[in-house]
């Protein structure tokens, strides 16, 4: 489930994990290391609440749009 914290929306790894169709240990390696496109890797920005990994709702958004584009070139990157 998404919090809301000061008037932006994050999102848990679990969540994402769901949301992509990826193992939880998939989308935390995407923060840490990135996933890895043609034109180089694509790290997906998140925040460290406590114990939890959080991921913006604005972050999210330019990391999926980026991510598509890459999938064009990578079918095996395809999130839909």
């Amino acid at each position: 489930m998404s919090e809301v914290i000061q008037n932006r929306r994050y999102h848990s790894i679990k969540e994402l994990a769901r949301r992509f169709g990826r193992s939880e240990r998939t989308v935390r390696d995407w923060t840490s290391c990135g996933c890895a496109t043609r034109s180089g890797r694509l790290v997906l920005p998140a925040l460290k609440a406590g114990k939890k990994l959080m991921v913006e709702d604005e972050a999210l958004a330019v990391f999926e749009l980026r991510l598509r584009r890459a999938s064009a070139q990578r079918p095996d990157l395809a999130i839909d």
